[in-house]
């Protein structure tokens, strides 16, 4: 019998992209923060917000080590994908942590289950030739949660998780 994901100790990094997020970015550190299975690093990359998004980053890495906050300037735009690419880039060079299982691109207004990435490890653990996996995204309307349509095949990039040797 194959050790659950819990009983397996499963490293991995994050790097969130974030540019005005304020009113999404203190909840998607809370849903990381209680995790099942927590980052051994995450990095967010406060892409030239002008809205306090980077504030309430640094307040939570003050709170936990292994959260740090990097800034970059103010484009004075979004811009999209290629600013997003960048700002991920800027983050994953900064890494401290070799030794990671997984890396996962994971945007900056977003919530969790708190067994989100226990149940993600535990796909790429059932399939070991799983190379890129996350979560279905899903909408508020009318007050309850709407899964977005997407192909099976597909994952979206909000929450990407790349294992190591598919990174």
């Amino acid at each position: 019998m194959t050790a659950s994901v819990k009983e397996k100790t499963i490293r991995y990094v994050v790097v969130t992209p974030a540019r005005d997020e304020a009113s999404h970015i203190g909840e998607t550190i809370g849903s990381l923060v209680h995790q099942t299975i927590r980052p051994a690093e995450w990095v967010i990359v406060d892409d030239g917000s002008t809205d306090g998004t980077g504030e309430i980053a640094e307040r939570f890495a003050d709170r936990y080590s292994w959260i740090s906050v990097l800034h970059r300037p103010d484009r004075g735009k979004r811009q999209n994908a290629t600013g997003v690419m960048e700002a991920f880039q800027h983050g994953y060079r900064s890494l401290k942590a070799n030794d990671w299982d997984f890396i996962v691109k994971l945007d900056g207004d977003v919530s969790l289950n708190p067994d989100y990435f226990e149940n993600c490890f535990r796909e790429f653990q059932r399939n070991p030739t799983l190379g890129i996996g996350g979560g279905s995204i899903c909408h508020l309307e009318n007050g309850a949660l709407k899964i977005e349509s997407c192909p099976r095949f597909h994952v979206r990039g909000a929450t990407k998780i790349y294992s190591r040797a598919c990174w």
